[in-house]
């Protein structure tokens, strides 16, 4: 068994990493001032971790328990953040966006992924702020954000082969 507990991976990923992720997610949320810095910072730990596997997932290629702990929580600040701070994922994170397509691209988070309007939803009595929505979006549809920036597909300028 590793040290984060059974399938949770090593040292590099171990829960403190991804729970220092979901708390800067939470308070990010929570602040007036949407100041992002903490929650990028965090993001970036998480990228760097990603740029060093050799695997498609956290850990192996195959989802792991790891994965399921941080998936969520970054489809979650996808949409709420966008709907509540106008915050995006920053497109220079090449390895979490490679790490994101991969997961969008996987039957279960097809099938288990709530819609955007959910999310939004959910965060709604626990962010600073009422959603950012235009007129043209609706928290009555099924949508799900499961695009990836195409910029964030290229590294140093160039494009890399995901597959």
């Amino acid at each position: 068994m590793s040290k984060g507990g059974d399938q949770f991976g090593p040292i590099a990923v171990d829960r403190p990493l991804i729970e220092l992720f979901v708390k800067k997610f939470l308070m990010f949320l929570k602040t007036i001032s949407g100041d992002a810095t903490g929650l990028i910072k965090s993001l970036e730990k998480i990228d760097a971790y990603l740029k060093d596997q050799e695997s498609t997932y956290l850990l192996s290629d195959q989802l792991t328990r790891a994965d399921c702990y941080l998936i969520p929580v970054l489809q979650h600040l996808r949409v709420a953040g966008k709907a509540y701070k106008n915050f995006e994922i920053p497109t220079e994170l090449f390895f979490l966006w490679r790490y994101l397509k991969n997961v969008y691209e996987t039957q279960a988070m097809n099938d288990t992924c709530p819609a955007d309007r959910e999310i939004i939803t959910y965060y709604q009595l626990k962010a600073s702020c009422p959603p950012h929505l235009s007129k043209a979006q609706s928290l009555l549809g099924d949508e799900r954000t499961f695009s990836c920036p195409e910029r964030s597909l290229y590294l140093n300028g160039e494009f890399e082969d995901l597959l």
